[in-house]
């Protein structure tokens, strides 16, 4: 639930993630207002490839 604090009035949505091609896991981060430099940042932009790439 920490990261989700930044997410509420940014218009992010599944389906935006999907269908914009430009959308990356760095936007993902700044959206949800997470420093660039967090650990996680390498495994998030991982697991959102792995999560968007087939629906694309």
């Amino acid at each position: 639930m920490a990261f989700t604090a930044g997410i509420e009035g940014t218009g992010l949505h599944g389906a935006l993630m999907v269908l914009d091609p430009s959308f990356t896991a760095t936007r993902l981060i700044k959206l949800l207002r997470l420093p660039p430099t967090l650990p996680a940042a390498a495994f998030l932009n991982d697991r959102l490839q792995a999560l968007i790439r087939p629906a694309r």
